[in-house]
């Protein structure tokens, strides 16, 4: 399940998350910002659990910050609000989304998503909404999000496809060339004829 707290999508990093998303482990990803009273960005900043010890400054390109800042403003003068936009995904479970003391949840979503074997979104369904700020974030946007393919999805396509031209594959080799396709790999081998028919590029050391 994803979890979209506002809207992350308007804000990007100079350098994101990998364009494939991991689907078989939770992840976070986060943008704060830092806005001034009259809805001002001061500063941006881009964090992610695939690195969370390398963070990145990056640049607000729409108006949500404004928006969520006038949302949680005291009317106070001179003062400094930080907003953070976060999407979370937990395969199989809710995600939480624990609140620190003084922080104040603004709006948030919750997306069910199928995913096929070949990373794609086929399904998205919002189950949960709370605050009262709309993230611009939803089944729209997740629908277009890659994660990684699944070695399992492939294997019997590979040994089907490979039955139906009348030869079979061994198991193991099948099992290789099926975490190859997944990963977008090559296939280093002598035995080129071994994974002939299997989609994927196969590498002879000895010729290459």
């Amino acid at each position: 399940m994803f979890r979209a707290i506002a809207a992350l999508a308007l804000a990007s990093a100079s350098a994101h998350s990998t364009a494939t998303l991991t689907s078989s482990v939770p992840w976070w990803e986060r943008v704060t910002v830092t806005v001034t009273d009259d809805g001002q960005t001061k500063s941006c900043r881009y964090e992610s659990s695939f690195d969370p010890a390398k963070g990145q400054d990056c640049k607000v390109t729409g108006g949500e910050a404004a928006t969520a800042k006038s949302a949680s403003s005291s009317g106070a003068k001179d003062e400094f609000t930080r907003i953070t936009f976060e999407r979370r995904f937990n395969p199989g479970t809710k995600p939480e989304m624990g609140l620190q003391p003084g922080e104040v949840l603004l709006g948030g979503q919750m997306m069910a998503l199928a995913i096929d074997g070949a990373g794609a979104v086929k399904h998205c369904q919002v189950v949960a909404t709370s605050g009262s700020v709309t993230p611009q974030y939803g089944c729209d946007e997740a629908a277009t999000e890659r994660f990684e393919a699944s070695a399992a999805a492939r294997y019997p396509e590979i040994v089907l496809a490979r039955r139906q031209t009348g030869k079979p594959i061994e198991k193991f080799d099948a099992l290789i060339a099926a975490t190859a396709l997944a990963a977008g790999a090559s296939v280093a081998t002598r035995d080129a004829g071994g994974f002939a028919g299997c989609g994927i590029t196969v590498i002879d050391p000895w010729t290459a």
